[in-house]
């Protein structure tokens, strides 16, 4: 994945002040670099990164060579997911208790119901949390690959599910169609959009500490992030971990 260099900013190799460090040990790096990592993560009000060394020269970057760098948070961009303006505010579904009416998903034959579980592996997620329904609309998924990204997802929802004894968890956003991850001030690739996100809440945990609780089982597979009242958990296949504003 890669990282965006929002403005001309400074590598470090710690989280002190660029003023405090000698020159030497920094790399000065233009608006507009693209990034390659492996990983990152959030420290305070900076990001910790990996920088793939397979497909940026390091030595041209700096002497040292190193692939492991302290950056402010606020000078790059995630494109897919992560970023300075990211700080949605989805509407949650409503759970019911009842099949509900029905729908179609596109590349899957026959009909669906809102009240049923998504896969039989995942028995308490249904497909209209996924899909956020309200009783009257939802968010038709816009193409087949959306779905298994859904059917993943609750899957692993489940198992996190057992990780915390069971306890209930409520979905704050999960798959977003484009005009509505715009309306709710999502980035402008998040992960929902694919239907791989989903903002939770455990039942009688902090997101802190739901996110502290996940950290190392999760590890390099996806995104993870402690918001405002919710915790943010993705697909996206690497390491990355960040705050919203004002968690």
């Amino acid at each position: 994945m890669e990282l965006t260099v929002l403005k001309d900013t400074k590598l470090k190799p710690s989280s002190q002040q660029a003023s405090e460090l000698p020159a030497s040990e920094m790399a000065e790096v233009k608006k507009g670099t693209v990034i390659p990592v492996l990983a990152y993560r959030d420290a305070e009000d900076h990001l910790i990164i990996t920088i793939d060394g397979n497909k940026f020269d390091l030595k041209k970057l700096h002497p040292s060579g190193k692939n492991t760098w302290y950056c402010y948070e606020n000078h790059l961009e995630d494109p897919t997911g992560v970023g300075p303006n990211n700080n949605p505010k989805d509407t949650a579904p409503t759970k019911f208790k009842e099949r509900g009416a029905s729908f179609s998903l596109p590349g899957f034959s026959g009909l669906y119901y809102f009240g049923d579980s998504i896969s039989n592996k995942a028995p308490n997620f249904t497909w209209g949390e996924a899909l956020h329904y309200n009783g009257k609309t939802h968010r038709p998924p816009s193409n087949a690959s959306v779905v298994y990204n859904i059917i993943k997802l609750a899957e692993v929802l489940e198992e996190v599910r057992r990780r915390f004894g069971n306890k209930t968890i409520t979905i704050n956003s999960w798959y977003r169609d484009p005009a509505t991850n715009r309306r709710v001030g999502g980035a402008s690739q998040s992960r929902h959009l694919v239907g791989d996100a989903a903002d939770i809440q455990v039942a009688g945990l902090t997101p802190r500490q739901v996110k502290a609780a996940l950290e190392s089982w999760w590890g390099v597979r996806g995104g993870l992030a402690a918001g405002v009242g919710f915790t943010h958990i993705d697909l996206r296949g690497y390491a990355a971990r960040w705050k919203y504003p004002g968690a």
